[in-house]
């Protein structure tokens, strides 16, 4: 059964942006359609058992504190760890780094998955981008141990935002 937001990717990325000719380059040589459509399948699939059930249960459970460390729902290392094996925090890397080099719109389709059934959960775009920061501006060896670790889920990315006219700083 092919869902709407399913059809919807599909028509967007093969049919106005063409995605499949991407495979034309050296970069994306391994992959065809196939590859791309399973990505999509697994990211929906992790997506609708994972992250979807669990959204209200999120919003509901509140994190605790309990004086050393922040608990949350079991379902949100369930989904983070789904996540993380399906490979999707490195998607677009380099395979060297443990990425399966797709093309970055692929990703971002398959990424719509994760957005749409739990934006709450979904919090895998702060490691991403973390570990991309330190990959363009991180020393060799900050590369290999943050970078690496937020890639293969291991840790988790995040930023510090400071606004000083609002009483943040």
């Amino acid at each position: 059964m092919t869902t709407p937001l399913r059809s919807t990717l599909d028509f967007l990325l093969y049919d106005w942006l063409q995605a499949e000719a991407l495979t034309g380059r050296e970069r994306f040589a391994d992959h065809s359609r196939e590859t791309f459509d399973a990505v999509l399948d697994t990211c929906e699939r992790i997506a609708r058992e994972k992250y979807a059930p669990f959204n209200r249960t999120v919003d509901t459970q509140e994190p605790q504190f309990d004086g050393e460390r922040v608990i949350l729902p079991q379902c949100t290392h369930d989904a983070r760890q789904a996540y993380a094996d399906s490979g999707m925090l490195g998607a677009a890397q380099d395979y060297a780094l443990g990425g399966m080099q797709l093309p970055y719109v692929v990703e971002s389709a398959a990424n719509s998955f994760f957005a749409c059934a739990s934006i709450s959960i979904g919090s895998n775009l702060l490691t991403t981008g973390n570990a991309n920061a330190i990959l363009v501006h991180g020393t060799p060896l900050q590369q290999q141990v943050f970078a690496a670790n937020e890639f293969n889920g291991r840790w988790a990315g995040t930023m510090c935002l400071s606004e000083p006219q609002a009483g943040s700083s």
